[in-house]
């Protein structure tokens, strides 16, 4: 598994000895291969690099000029199919082909009849391990000799199978297997009190160990198998071999009989230094006659560092002899000028072997680090105690309505907090409620505060028109003066009427800006949520209520009921939801009679997007798209459904483009929507904007709406702004709370999306869908809003096509275009064969990539070409017409029709639907009578 090749033959003697001769590469076969180093030096020894193999490896080519070092790389995967029964290997796939078990490798089933072709017992089920290769090559740049070959290769499950993996955090039976030094394993039981259940021995250490996991709810014997890696359980301390503090330094190296060096740390093989002895180059006498490590014999090198290390911490006093790859220099030129898009997203892993570089930084950085954590620390008092904040201000405003009415201010300050609202004014007061005059020292006499309706406390003057109610209410004095003031206060009703609402100040569901908050409510018997603003922002809250009463005939957006004013607040009755997306999505088990069984992702998606088209089709943007803004409610019990209703809320940064408008200037002092989530061109400043209005207007491009350029601005904001927002939320529900932008962590999300530096990586977890969720996704997250789809668009993507219509799609391309003419091809058939390349691969012989009895199976009536699209398509259509005629055997392990023959299809040519989707487009076939109905906009 490792292999490490030093070149010293491309030197004469000691005298031509380079600085790297003085250091070893030791790699540990655990995931990635992390890298050590270990150098002879008084204050060396052994260091890790906190850098992996293929990290290394993703970061070829590089060539640097300090230390003159280039490094070059290749990565090569193996896919065996092995039987479980036997461990015999029945299929071999690479980049080179694939390869067929011989007849000597199949266990006849009877052995008293004769082999019959392709019978075999495959009734034990079946295994697919992988195994990845990485080479790297380090050499001088000025001379271009080798300095170093590093070989690592690495065993791991089927990566179709990496979301069980991201699961697997704990054994199913509680037993563990640990490996020792010598070759020794030992097999533990967690679940007992004396764990320890058997030994073994084999002729080297064991470098992985793999659960074998049959699917759930398959009663087949020769099912396939799951292989999932055992995830790291270090053994009781009681066991006594190593304390915790040993194990995060302790590292056994060795090397193979090639001269591989190799390590294995506690870390990550808990128990594997227990019974090692301590490497002889510890020793107090222990000499290398100061020679390089590389003049002495493989011998002389295992005798000295075969053994026991601790890592030692870096040291400075060598670091410059070591070859390391330094990161490009910033380019700050394209950063705007807000401070968020100041912070450079972070470049990609420089792969250093510079040890000590990240402390030695923060160590620079000292001050920068302290202020930070005082920032962080005040930020959280601020979260913690937002609420109590948020009452000692409210506090603050009612008493300036109590001392400063009609704009002029009584002369006396309290003390002491004022804890109840704003008092009614004493009859004493005017008709303007002002006393004729007030001087220093005086005490005024003010009325207790009556409960509103809203069960807030509230000014109010009494006048000769107050109802027998108000009539009725007893007061108690409240004096302030120089020296204090008494506060009073009342309880609010838990339950308070206001017109048709209902409104329980006792049920919060939420918190809003503004000093909105959201109660639990009813209306003409029906219970709805209660969204309760300060008339201060009544503008807003008008403006939403009109967006509501304009757009809430839709089963997508969230209906609006009523609204009631009091003197100090605008109440608004909302469809009550039971959850949000963003909880549905975090946290599924609070609310099990939502998504009990799971979410059906693509009929989620399609919902919000209908909500999406409806409100652009009403000429309303909403600016503000994110989980928290999406609600989830229960299907209705009339309509038949079973299926979950995504409806679209919080309408508070709603923009209404004008009839002949479609698109709205932007600023980044008042960019709209929440952060992390908001569209590019939101975040950058006017000077900041891309292309000329020459440029703009040469370019022809599909987008969201027309390319309108604000004249003054040279930018336009439009629909597209939500959906680069829809995109985020896309990638949010299909990787279960994941952000496209956080590659360099969340709080660098926005300045990824200035640079529109996004990874869409975790997406290959969906396995079949994975590439139409890419390339849907990263259409709508397109840099430049005039190429994001519109929601039309977006609702007529091959993502959300079932796979009965993808596979008649592909079905009725093939039918197409069998009657271009072809000698000579015809301009679209050209188009159709100008992506095999991408399709087929750079091999171009889709041939190899079928199973050899499938390719028998296709008969010999017919010859196929492998490097043609119209062959491929061809042979997948004639098989599913000709399905039923298929050996049974052969059926079984494609799979039934539509759903498994199209996954036989997609998982050898990922991108074979969209390719065809595309040229269709492109050939401008959409309205072809064969085609129509796959791009005819939903109603």
């Amino acid at each position: 598994m490792v292999e490490t090749i030093y070149h010293q033959s491309n030197r004469s003697g000691f005298a031509d000895a380079q600085p790297e001769d003085d250091f070893i590469w030791i790699v540990e076969p655990s995931r990635d291969g992390d890298l050590y180093i270990y150098n002879q030096a008084p204050n060396g020894g052994l260091q890790k690099l906190g850098l992996t193999v293929k990290a290394l490896v993703d970061e070829t080519p590089y060539s640097g000029t300090d230390p003159p070092v280039t490094y070059t790389a290749r990565k090569e995967t193996t896919l065996y199919t092995v039987d479980a029964r036997t461990g015999t290997i029945l299929r071999v796939f690479s980049s080179r082909g694939s390869a067929a078990a011989t007849e000597q490798s199949c266990r006849r089933v009877n052995d008293l009849e004769a082999l019959d072709d392709e019978e075999c017992e495959t009734k034990n089920g079946t295994l697919t391990l992988g195994r990845l290769e990485y080479i790297v090559t380090v050499q001088n740049t000025e001379t271009g000799n080798l300095i170093c070959t590093i070989k690592y290769s690495e065993w791991g499950p089927n990566n179709r199978d990496v979301d069980l993996q991201s699961q697997y955090f704990r054994t199913m039976d509680e037993r563990h297997i640990y490996s020792m030094h010598d070759g020794v394993i030992f097999g533990f039981d967690h679940s007992k009190v004396d764990g320890r259940r058997y030994t073994q021995r084999f002729t080297s250490p064991v470098a992985r160990v793999f659960d074998v996991a049959r699917p759930a709810r398959t009663d087949s014997p020769d099912t396939s198998l799951v292989l999932l890696s055992q995830p790291r359980n270090p053994p009781d301390d009681s066991f006594g071999v190593n304390t915790p503090e040993d194990r995060e330094s302790r590292v056994f190296v060795n090397c193979t009989e090639n001269g591989g060096w190799y390590a294995m740390s506690e870390a990550s093989y808990p128990l594997v230094t227990g019974r090692a002895r301590q490497a002889e180059c510890y020793e107090k006498d222990y000499l290398m006659n100061e020679k390089p490590l590389m003049s002495h014999s493989l011998a002389q090198q295992r005798a000295a560092l075969a053994g026991v290390h601790s890592l030692n911490e870096p040291s400075g006093k060598y670091q410059r002899t070591i070859p390391s790859i330094s990161g490009p220099p910033a380019d700050l030129s394209n950063d705007t000028p807000r401070d968020v898009a100041r912070v450079s997203p972070k470049s990609p892993p420089q792969p250093t072997i510079r040890p000590g570089v990240l402390i030695q930084k923060g160590w620079d950085n000292v001050v920068d680090v302290v202020v930070t954590l005082c920032l962080l620390t005040f930020g959280t008092f601020l979260y913690l105690n937002s609420h109590t904040l948020q009452e000692l201000a409210k506090q603050k405003l009612d008493l300036k309505n109590v001392i400063s009415i009609n704009g002029k201010p009584l002369s006396t300050t309290p003390s002491t907090p004022i804890i109840a609202s704003t008092p009614t004014l004493p009859s004493e007061f005017g008709t303007d409620g002002v006393p004729s005059s007030l001087g220093p020292g005086v005490t005024v006499n003010i009325t207790v505060p009556t409960l509103d309706q809203d069960g807030d406390v509230t000014p109010r003057l009494k006048s000769r028109n107050s109802n027998a109610r108000e009539n009725k209410e007893k007061s108690s004095p409240w004096k302030t003066g120089w020296r204090g003031a008494q506060a009073w206060q009342e309880e609010p009703e838990p339950e308070t009427e206001i017109g048709q609402l209902k409104v329980h100040t006792d049920k919060v569901l939420g918190h809003g800006s503004h000093g909105t908050v959201v109660y639990k409510g009813s209306f003409d018997g029906r219970d709805v949520a209660v969204k309760r603003m300060l008339v201060e922002f009544y503008d807003i809250a008008s403006h939403e209520v009109g967006l509501l009463q304009e757009s809430d005939d839709h089963k997508n957006v969230i209906r609006y009921f009523c609204r009631e004013q009091t003197a100090g607040f605008l109440y608004i009755g909302l469809e009550l939801c039971p959850a949000s997306l963003q909880d549905v999505v975090e946290k599924p088990l609070d609310y099990p009679s939502l998504v009990n069984g799971g979410l059906d992702v693509p009929d989620v998606l399609w919902q919000i997007t209908a909500g999406v088209r409806y409100l652009h089709s009403l000429k309303i943007v909403h600016r503000d798209l994110k989980p928290q803004n999406i609600l989830v409610a229960a299907p209705k019990p009339r309509t038949g459904s079973s299926s979950l209703r995504l409806l679209i809320s919080d309408f508070g940064l709603c923009k209404k483009l004008e009839d002949n408008q479609s698109s709205f200037r932007a600023t980044t002092a008042h960019a709209a929507g929440t952060s992390g989530w908001r569209a590019p061109e939101l975040l950058v400043d006017d000077d900041q904007t891309a292309p000329s209005g020459s440029t703009w207007d040469n370019q022809s491009v599909d987008s969201s709406d027309p390319a309108v350029v604000d004249p003054q601005t040279n930018r336009r904001a439009t629909r597209a702004i939500d959906i680069f927002s829809l995109g985020c939320v896309f990638y949010y529900v299909l990787t279960r709370g994941g952000h496209p932008f956080d590659k360099d962590g969340k709080f660098m999300r926005e300045a990824n999306i200035v640079k529109g530096y996004h990874n869409l990586d975790d997406l290959q977890k969906l396995g079949d869908y994975a590439f139409e969720a890419d390339d849907l996704i990263r259409q709508m997250l397109s840099l430049d809003p005039r190429r994001r789809p519109d929601a039309t668009t977006i609702m007529l993507h091959p993502f959300f096509w079932s796979p009965a219509d993808r596979l008649n799609f592909l079905c009725d391309v093939s039918d197409h275009f069998e009657f271009e003419p072809r000698d000579p091809p015809s301009a679209d058939l050209l188009c159709l064969e100008s992506v095999a390349p991408d399709v087929i691969g750079l091999e171009m012989d889709f041939l190899k990539l079928l199973p050899k009895d499938f390719k028998d199976s296709l008969g010999k009536q017919r010859k196929y070409t492998g490097s043609k699209m119209l062959d491929l398509l061809r042979a997948l259509r004639n098989k599913r017409n000709h399905y039923n005629d298929m050996p049974e055997h052969l059926k079984a392990n494609i799979g039934g029709l539509p759903v498994g023959y199209l996954q036989f299809w997609a998982l050898r040519f990922p991108s074979l639907l969209i390719n065809c989707h595309w040229v269709i487009l492109q050939l401008g076939l959409t309205k072809v009578e064969r085609f129509k109905r796959y791009f005819t906009p939903p109603a």
